[in-house]
């Protein structure tokens, strides 16, 4: 069954005299698109056939739209190579908004803040050699605790973990979420960096933000569509501002009707919403610890440190004190209070 949300109450149109002749074109075409008897075929068209520099310039409504028109008849059918490619394409013209993408290098940051501050001093790495297995899994747990404190959701209820080989095409697999059973699986073979602290803790920071994606889109549902989830509708705020909502509802629609596995296409597979995001958010989460290594806990220089060294770390030697917002305003406190106990 299709979900259908009212895209004019998520991001509403632009008024017609604020169009431009190409968009209000390619609304028009729409339109006729879904009248027609294949509706998912004539949008794949529109995207195919659309300048880039068009698709850049719409807006969200009218890419919402689209987006929608490539959803199949049926949520079995297999997707064909012209839909997938017009789903990168329309990805590609995507862009987060500033604001959102600081709310996601901001929680990575504290995040990790949250993390180090409770290892009291404590060298990271140097215990996390020394740890066996469970020990390991009790530091990542000590992790999953800071996201849940600075997200306001709840971590994964599971973790475990299997060791898994490379592929046959040397293809490395660091860990997966498992959304129907809230369990992260973690990589524990040599080859996905299980030996180094910094590399299994922003991989679990990865995975854990497509729980919380997950999390927002139901929110959207409980927000917009309350039917579905048999809850009562609420009039309290579930959303942070209308950035926030709008990327819940591009990652509902990532998930439940195109996401774009490696194997597909690389290049799609780490641009499309969900994916740009929690690799946006993992970037932070692994500048934050490996600064944390090189400055130390007392956030001062350790001596012998050089500008290569930083730089290599992927750390900007001018900007040493980034990772430290100056509005920090800490817990976001509860967000999944509002989530059914079920999924979508």
């Amino acid at each position: 069954m299709h979900i259908v949300f009212d895209l004019d109450k998520i991001s509403p149109p632009p008024a017609a005299r604020d169009q431009s002749q190409e968009e209000r074109r390619l609304r028009l075409a729409i339109d006729k698109a879904q009248k027609s008897r294949n509706p998912q075929h004539a949008v794949t068209q529109l995207v195919t056939y659309a300048h880039n520099q068009t698709l850049h310039s719409i807006s969200q409504n009218t890419r919402m739209r689209l987006l929608v028109g490539l959803r199949p008849a049926n949520e079995e059918d297999p997707v064909s190579e012209d839909v997938l490619k017009a789903r990168i394409k329309l990805y590609a013209s995507l862009d987060m908004g500033t604001r959102f993408k600081d709310q996601g290098r901001d929680l990575g940051q504290r995040i990790s803040r949250r993390f180090i501050a409770a290892l009291k001093g404590e060298d990271l790495e140097k215990s996390w050699s020394g740890l066996d297995e469970d020990g390991r899994l009790d530091v990542v747990i000590g992790f999953l605790h800071a996201y849940g404190h600075e997200s306001g959701f709840l971590p994964p209820s599971r973790v475990e973990t299997k060791e898994m080989r490379p592929t046959a095409n040397g293809r490395i697999r660091a860990s997966y979420y498992v959304p129907n059973d809230d369990d992260l699986v973690l990589n524990s073979h040599p080859s996905a960096g299980w030996e180094s602290a910094v590399e299994v803790l922003s991989s679990t920071g990865h995975e854990t933000i497509h729980k919380m994606q997950a999390d927002m889109s139901r929110l959207l549902m409980a927000e917009q569509r309350p039917d579905l989830l048999g809850t009562e509708p609420t009039d309290k705020a579930l959303f942070a501002d209308d950035d926030e909502r709008l990327m819940a509802w591009y990652f509902f629609d990532n998930f439940r009707y195109g996401y774009i596995a490696p194997a597909d296409n690389q290049i799609g597979y780490k641009h499309q919403p969900v994916e740009a995001h929690a690799y946006l958010v993992e970037a932070a989460i692994k500048q934050s610890l490996n600064r944390h290594l090189v400055l130390g806990a007392d956030q001062s220089l350790i001596t012998g440190v050089s500008h290569d060294d930083l730089t290599a770390l992927g750390i900007d030697p001018d900007k040493l004190r980034t990772d430290s917002p100056a509005n920090d305003k800490g817990s976001p406190g509860r967000r999944d209070q509002h989530l059914p106990r079920h999924g979508m």
